[in-house]
């Protein structure tokens, strides 16, 4: 099979499976087809302009000159570039078990030295605290500016503070919540939308059963997480 036919069998595949998804009829045209699974698909969201170029590209194959030549071809390169975009979209990576990982889960009465302790020890900027049965962010900034209002001449009492205490100076947001089956790009574009919220950005996507906020952390993500899969 030559790459032209290759490239054809993989187009034909993701337009099966865009139509399935979208559960779309055969009249509805691929282009139309790619605006309704980027609706509710991130990975397709992420590859939307590729898909349509390559749509174009395909039209330009099918369409036969009029001598009987056919007036476009496929290199190495686009087929193998249209091939890991067709794999990325019809079996995008999962969160989970990607981030899986054991989270410890912080009460608000627990002392604030532990979470000082954990903090340090890991190396991570936040640490997960369960409120009225919601999960919700602690971060080092937040237990920094605690810090900056407790600090008496050179020294800063820790023995009575609690987790609460430096929860009363964290900003809202920088927590978002998927479910297992997210794919990784929704991840990805959690991350990316920071710079349009109100609130502070966003320091960490946890995944849970249902990518709801009362259930039990089963991962989490950080921006660099991503980074350094992308590499």
């Amino acid at each position: 099979m030559d790459r032209t036919q290759q490239f054809l069998t993989r187009f034909n595949e993701l337009e099966q499976f865009l139509r399935e998804t979208t559960d779309s009829k055969r009249e509805v045209p691929f282009g139309s087809l790619i605006g309704r699974a980027a609706n509710k698909n991130a990975t397709v969201r992420r590859h939307e302009r590729d898909l349509r170029e390559f749509a174009d590209l395909r039209n330009a194959i099918v369409h036969e000159h009029p001598r009987g030549h056919v007036i476009a071809d496929i290199t190495r390169e686009a087929l193998d570039e249209f091939t890991g975009i067709v794999e990325h979209v019809t079996a995008p990576e999962r969160v989970y078990p990607l981030f899986r990982s054991e989270i410890t889960v912080y009460r608000e009465d627990d002392p604030l030295t532990d979470a000082v302790k954990d903090l340090w020890q890991t190396g991570h900027n936040q640490i997960i605290v369960r409120v009225e049965a919601m999960l919700t962010l602690l971060s080092t900034a937040g237990v920094s500016r605690w810090l900056g209002r407790q600090v008496d001449g050179s020294c800063v009492d820790l023995s009575d503070a609690t987790i609460a205490d430096a929860l009363a100076y964290e900003e809202a947001g920088g927590i978002a919540f998927v479910d297992r089956d997210a794919p990784v790009d929704e991840a990805r574009e959690l991350f990316l939308s920071f710079p349009h919220r109100r609130q502070q950005r966003l320091r960490a996507v946890v995944v849970t059963e249902h990518g709801r906020p009362r259930e039990a952390p089963l991962g989490i993500i950080t921006a660099s997480d991503l980074v350094e899969l992308d590499e």
